[in-house]
């Protein structure tokens, strides 16, 4: 296939690009306040400069995303908030639809699920959310992601030993990744340091804490599965935790995985070893 030449003319130098999910539109970061949008079907191109937190305040772009979505297709997240526009390409404009202002550390966001994270706070870990659905955009409650005290060099607490109760250090945008699993969504927060995973499921009306697990050096996020998965029901967990050893229910062994990963025949059914 012949690929397509985009031409523009030289208007500074170029920090982030961006293409639409259409690929009609191109987003080109010129400076910390500026964005300049390539129409390439109509060939034509317009400048932007984002709300910010005004002219008293110093602020800058952090990250923009295109979310292909009716209700709003492009956001823009600044220090002083998150911006969401729809585009008028007849106009040569952004039309603003919300505006949520914040001081904003760092942000994340997940493409699959239109979900947008952003860090506030005096040590990054207060977090807020926006979803941009089909529909509707929805704020996501905000919520604390617990941070551990820091470790010395022997791997004890630092803050224990002087007392303190409230960790010195900020998070990172490296340790909190937005995932969906079975059907839900959740904020894992990483820790790095003690190897240790901490999900938070998020609901439009509240954000409920799930569990910490700790994690082995050579597992990754992906390895992880949730004790209530679709292969097992709670239902079969419970009956096989109480059930005396050598009593479980066929269903429940069946759950389980042949050692041999074979189907044995009616005839060798009395050798069948289940794991």
């Amino acid at each position: 296939e012949a690929q397509q030449v985009i031409r523009c003319e030289n208007r500074g130098k170029v920090e982030n690009v961006r293409f639409s999910l259409n690929h009609r539109f191109v987003a080109v970061q010129r400076s910390d306040v500026e964005l300049e949008l390539l129409d390439l079907l109509l060939g034509n191109a317009f400048t932007h400069l984002c709300k910010g937190g005004g002219s008293k305040q110093r602020w800058r772009i952090l990250n923009f995303q295109w979310t292909g979505t009716p209700v709003a297709d492009f956001l823009v997240v600044t220090t002083a908030g998150i911006e969401l526009y729809l585009v008028l390409p007849d106009k040569k404009a952004l039309k603003l639809v919300k505006r949520v202002e914040h001081a904003v550390a760092w942000c994340v966001y997940s493409h699959p699920t239109r979900l947008v994270m952003l860090a506030t706070g005096a040590h990054d870990n207060i977090m807020h959310g926006l979803q941009v659905q089909p529909q509707a955009i929805v704020r996501i409650p905000k919520f604390e992601v617990q941070l551990a005290p820091p470790l010395d060099a022997s791997g004890a607490s630092a803050a224990a030993e002087l007392g303190q109760q409230k960790a010195s250090r900020s998070l990172l945008p490296s340790q909190l990744h937005v995932v969906r699993l079975y059907n839900a969504i959740y904020c894992v927060h990483v820790e790095p340091e003690r190897r240790q995973l901490l999900l938070y499921q998020l609901f439009k009306d509240f954000v409920v804490r799930k569990c910490a697990a700790r994690n082995s050096p050579r597992n990754s996020l992906g390895a992880i599965r949730l004790r209530n998965s679709p292969r097992n029901s709670p239902a079969e967990f419970a009956h096989a935790r109480n059930s005396p050893p050598g009593t479980r229910s066929t269903s429940t062994r069946r759950a389980s995985r042949c050692r041999c990963r074979t189907t044995c025949s009616s005839s060798t059914r009395s050798r069948r070893r289940w794991c």
